[in-house]
């Protein structure tokens, strides 16, 4: 408005020098001619302003979902990482062992299939250790007999990678108490509804049907706009399958079909449905 008023003055001004004098008529249609403008430019850097901020929401939401999923992957990574590890020390205890017997028999190891065999594990494992970054040979850490030390509090995706790495591995009963840290420490991230899933599947895996079913029901509840939604619906509807509860799980199935169109979820209840007929 102080821009407004200020280029009024001076068009005015102008006007009066040029012409020496003006009616009234005329500065009203410049005034008029200058709002008209004014409000242009105005109505320009408004929807300008709202453009970008949808564009910064959009980007937020963006990394948001990548760093979930990079999470996941992380998880799966350092898994990974520990079962090569586990592979090359079985690897060695083998490669030990058929030298002390062949030390003692004529199988002949440098000749043998056995020896291609080991061979070709190896490299395979070097191959998989050289894309991940892992240092060959890193030397194994000492069993330690003293005192545990306590643990110090850490980052989000660290405790959550740690949580879903031993999910990975069947270690139900430990991934779920981790991820049930994790919910303590941090409630609404953007892995929480992800924790929360995992705890229900820990439970599906162990057989514990009934405390899944109140352990996915959390998922929906607490986080109703979610991507764990519809699979948790759908876990829900497994479980009461499972308990033998057909008519439950075709509601759920159903609900899965109808409210989450075009998702995984809602294809993989449509074959379920299907197979309950």
């Amino acid at each position: 408005m102080k821009l407004k008023v200020l280029v009024t003055v001076a068009l005015l001004a102008v006007v009066v020098g040029v012409g020496g004098c003006a009616t009234q008529d005329e500065l009203r249609h410049v005034s008029r001619s200058l709002d008209a403008k004014i409000t242009a430019v105005q109505n320009t850097m408004s929807g300008f302003q709202e453009s970008l901020e949808q564009e910064r929401r959009e980007v937020e939401d963006a990394v948001k979902s990548v760093r979930k999923n990079q999470a996941d992957i992380n998880a799966d990574i350092i898994q990974l990482r520990d079962e090569l590890q586990q592979v090359r020390g079985a690897l060695e205890e083998v490669q030990a062992r058929a030298l002390q017997e062949s030390a003692g028999s004529s199988l002949d190891l440098e000749t043998g299939d056995t020896r291609e065999m080991l061979k070709d594990i190896e490299a395979r494992i070097q191959s998989v250790e050289a894309e991940l970054g892992i240092v060959k040979d890193r030397p194994r850490a000492a069993k330690k007999t003293s005192a545990p030390v306590p643990e110090k509090p850490r980052d989000s995706e660290t405790l959550y990678s740690e949580a879903y790495g031993l999910f990975k591995e069947g270690n139900y009963k430990d991934s779920r108490n981790k991820f049930r840290k994790f919910l303590e420490l941090f409630p609404k991230t953007e892995y929480s509804d992800n924790a929360q899933f995992w705890i229900g599947e820990s439970f599906y895996f162990e057989g514990e049907y009934e405390q899944a079913i109140l352990e996915y029901q959390k998922v929906i509840q607490d986080y109703p706009q979610g991507s764990r939604v519809p699979n948790s619906l759908l876990k829900q509807a497994l479980s009461f399958e499972k308990l033998g509860d057909t008519s439950s799980a075709r509601l759920l199935l159903q609900s899965v079909v109808s409210d989450f169109p075009g998702t995984t979820a809602a294809e993989s209840a449509r074959s379920k449905l299907l197979e309950l007929q």
